[in-house]
């Protein structure tokens, strides 16, 4: 395959699902000889992912702090065609259903072949404007990346655009440390409501062994809610929230379960992470996602989407159970070579460069 000047445009390299996969992509991408180029959408106030030496990163010189919603997309929109006039590369890489249709708004007719990553639930509503404005220039991008097959089945019937690809995350590896393993659960994502924390932490509540303890890794604006509900269940000693974390690997290693109770997905990092130390898993079958990786009883366990009380009744199967525990790890495992990293960079490269004609 040729070399190619690739532009990848994301919302920058703040904590994040989309800043993790598309820095990650970037960095692989250059790694085997791409002449890579990362726009960012925002400006970043904490850099949470390094790049590679040889990738330029561009950020915008304005702020959404100071800009209306409106006049911020205008601006967005005009910064991104300017600098894709500069840069004339070869194929562009854009993630996020906030801002693909912008992007594909601020493309036309530059010639330059543009392809799309969503990475929420299919089900997610964007709100009018955005759903109106994903249904109509969905269809001009020269293709979509879609993390599962029903999100391609979505994308299909609500933009008419044909050429969509499944290709899930690339898993990155958490090796475990050698510690103590304690009688700990522990989840792992953004404290919001669509993540389903508080599922998880009413279900912690109801389970029969009261010695084991709750560490919900993250942060979000439902943090001082979900704390306020550990005081009222008398929780607050056996729940410890810690924060948004990037390195995981001491949290996984000391605990026993993972939890995802997330209540939509699109394609949860998260869990398949944590499959890779291996821990016994649990998550719930929303849509999207789980039901993806999970093979329910073999490699984790999948339960109702907002139940309580089927996810306790998991936890306590997986606290009770020391051989189901230890077999479900032991299957989890082999999600290392399913989502292997470099198979996933290269089906990536090869979907977003077919429609470049070599030179």
């Amino acid at each position: 395959m040729n070399n190619r000047k690739i532009v990848i445009i994301n919302n920058g390299l703040a904590l994040g699902g989309i800043q993790k996969a598309s820095s990650f992509l970037a960095n692989s991408f250059d790694s085997l000889g791409h002449n890579v180029i990362l726009l960012s959408l925002y400006k970043t106030n904490t850099i949470y992912f390094n790049l590679n030496k040889g990738i330029e990163f561009i950020e915008p010189t304005f702020d959404r702090s100071t800009n209306s919603p409106q006049r911020y997309v205008l601006r967005m929109m005009l910064y991104i065609r300017k600098w894709l006039k500069l840069l004339k590369p070869d194929v562009i890489l854009s993630f996020g259903e906030w801002t693909n249709s912008f992007v594909i708004i601020a493309t036309r007719r530059l010639n330059i072949p543009v392809f799309v990553s969503d990475r929420m639930s299919p089900m997610l509503s964007l709100g009018l404007i955005q759903n109106f404005l994903k249904k109509v220039m969905y269809k001009h991008a020269d293709g979509i990346i879609a993390q599962t097959s029903y999100a391609k089945n979505v994308l299909n019937k609500n933009t008419g655009n044909c050429n969509i690809k499944v290709i899930p995350n690339p898993v990155s590896i958490v090796n475990l440390v050698e510690c103590p393993k304690k009688n700990q659960i522990i989840t792992i994502g953004r404290l919001s409501k669509e993540k389903g924390h508080k599922y998880l932490i009413d279900a912690f509540s109801k389970i029969k062994n009261k010695q084991w303890q709750l560490l919900i890794v993250g942060d979000g604006t439902e943090r001082q809610s979900l704390e306020m509900q550990c005081i009222d269940l008398g929780l607050n000693h056996r729940v410890t929230f810690v924060g948004g974390q990037i390195e995981l690997s001491n949290y996984l290693s000391e605990s026993k379960i993972f939890v995802l109770p997330s209540l939509s997905e699109g394609f949860p990092n998260a869990l398949i992470e944590a499959m890779t130390l291996p821990i016994a898993c649990i998550s719930t079958d929303c849509v999207s996602g789980p039901g993806d990786i999970i093979q329910n009883e073999i490699n984790g366990l999948l339960v109702e989407p907002a139940n309580s009380e089927m996810l306790a009744k998991a936890i306590d199967r997986l606290i009770e159970d020391d051989c189901l525990r230890n077999l479900l790890a032991k299957n989890a495992y082999k999600i290392r070579d399913e989502l292997n990293a470099d198979v996933i960079v290269n089906i990536y490269l090869n979907f977003i460069t077919a429609s470049i004609s070599l030179s």
